[in-house]
């Protein structure tokens, strides 16, 4: 590339980006994340030249350095910055907003990824898939997939979206369509040497074999992602999920919960959440517990996910409302502003917070979504935007430990979760839809125009996915509200966006 960059190694060595990039790539094929993580972690970001930006923040996230990848692109996103480097190119608005979405703000990821053409990025369509795919819908997943796998791409992107694509199609147990798929993709990783991708792949017809009741041949591809992992091409986490499936069927031939409880508290130790919540689910299927429907059925906020387990198992949540905790303490509805005797009601935000973290009793929160949930009508900064969640988890924390509530809010690794320490309880209701769905919709519009870009009713329409009606009854209450002003008329209509509180308050 015919530039250099520092590493901050501290000796002087500079490493050519070219060869650190190939280097870091080759590292991750093969199955070893750590090592190019370990090698990006050296980077000084300060100077680094524009046209390395995007490639070194995608090898970030691959190899779970989030945080990094957006500082990398931050100056090329965020017009703020104090080294702004000029508007944001299409490849590294992608990049962008797939880092966003590992760290949680799927909903602002989207949104970038239906303004970029898809035909001049191809990632765009990966990248959406892996938002559908963390919210839980894996048929939308699988149509972006199948746009992306129609583009004409380098082969080890093309072997990756049909790898992704066997994923959701198994999940949408699509098995006739997912098998062949899945042999296919084993071969090349085979012959390519991709080692890491291997052992997911074993994993997925293992599955196949377990949904088929096919015990026997789930072992054999067991034992085989097993081996490969153990080369040294797998991680604990690769261990842990086929511990999972021996678990499961296990549970299923001693018709015993017993193998897949055991499962659950490992996963619980290991930190893989949603290898929890699939625990609950199998459990289920051996032995139906009332208690233990409801933990998962109001413990999930995907809509989808939940009306899999109602189809799968054939019963839905027993009434309106459950509680996080027990009955018996100090009793919290921050979804209805109602609190036991002596419980001081808590502020907006904290209550905003409280409430955030209720939508899902397994997996923590991202930085990035927690963000969302609080200031839907701004974007993420991960310069500004951590320091401003904590400052809220900080009143939080303080309101449950002034009010005698035995409960805490827990970060592990940059994601917060709600952990009861004492006889306590909290209301959490089983539909928790935004209060005015005008106002929904006004979050939406700040979130994708801002407040400075007009904007026609045809192109919200489209962003935001709204058929005609409905969006013209939600924009006509804006108006009336005046969240919305409406400049000129006729085929010259356009609409902008009022200055929301919020923002003009962190002004």
């Amino acid at each position: 590339m015919g530039w250099e960059m520092g590493t901050g190694m501290g000796n002087g060595y500079a490493l050519n980006a070219e060869t650190l990039i190939k280097t870091c790539e080759q590292l991750i094929r093969n199955g070893q994340p750590r090592e190019a993580a370990r090698r990006l972690s050296l980077l000084n970001t300060q100077d680094l030249p524009r046209p390395a930006r995007a490639p070194l923040a995608a090898l970030c996230r691959r190899s779970g350095l989030n945080r990094l990848g957006l500082k990398l692109l931050n100056p090329v996103v965020q017009v703020a910055s104090r080294n702004y480097l000029g508007p944001a190119r299409p490849q590294e608005l992608a990049e962008y907003a797939a880092l966003l979405e590992r760290k949680g703000a799927v909903k602002e990821a989207l949104f970038i990824l239906n303004d970029i053409d898809a035909a001049q990025v191809p990632a765009v369509y990966f990248h959406r898939a892996s938002c559908y795919t963390a919210l839980w819908e894996p048929g939308r997943a699988a149509e972006a997939l199948q746009a992306f796998l129609l583009c004409p791409l380098e082969p080890y992107a093309l072997f990756m979206g049909r790898v992704h694509l066997a994923q959701a199609l198994v999940t949408l147990e699509d098995f006739e369509n997912a098998m062949p798929l899945i042999m296919r993709n084993i071969a090349e990783a085979v012959e390519q040497g991709y080692n890491r991708l291997l052992v997911s792949c074993y994993h997925l017809k293992a599955q196949v074999h377990v949904m088929r009741g096919e015990f026997k041949e789930a072992r054999v591809e067991l034992d085989r992602a097993l081996k490969v992992a153990r080369s040294g091409a797998g991680d604990a986490l690769d261990e842990l999920i086929g511990r999972k499936w021996r678990a499961v069927m296990s549970a299923r031939e001693q018709n015993c919960v017993q193998p897949l409880r055991l499962f659950r508290e490992e996963a619980l130790r290991f930190g893989h959440w949603e290898s929890v919540r699939e625990a609950d689910l199998y459990s289920l299927k051996v032995k139906f517990e009332r208690s233990r429907l409801d933990h998962l059925l109001f413990g999930t906020p995907f809509e989808a996910y939940r009306e899999h387990v109602r189809r799968e198992l054939k019963h839905g949540p027993s009434c309106g409302q459950s509680v996080f905790g027990s009955t018996s303490g100090p009793q919290i509805d921050v979804f209805a502003g109602s609190y036991s005797a002596g419980v001081r009601a808590p502020t907006r935000k904290v209550r905003q917070l409280i409430s955030i973290l209720l939508r899902d009793f397994y997996r923590p929160f991202g930085v990035g979504g927690m963000f969302g949930g609080l200031f839907p009508e701004e974007c993420f900064n991960i310069v500004s935007s951590p320091h401003r969640v904590h400052q809220v988890v900080y009143r939080a924390r303080a309101w449950l430990a002034a009010n005698g509530i035995p409960a805490e809010i827990r970060e592990h690794e940059g994601k917060f979760s709600l952990r009861l320490t004492g006889e306590c309880g909290f209301v959490v209701p089983y539909e928790t839809k935004p209060l005015s769905k005008s106002l929904s919709l006004l979050a939406d519009l700040h979130r994708h125009f801002g407040v400075q870009a007009e904007f026609t009713a045809a192109q919200a329409r489209r962003q935001l996915g709204l058929a005609l009606t409905s969006f013209n009854r939600l924009l006509n209450e804006l108006l009336a509200q005046k969240h919305v002003f409406k400049v000129g008329g006729g085929t010259y209509t356009r609409y902008l966006l009022a200055v929301p509180q919020a923002a003009s308050r962190a002004a």
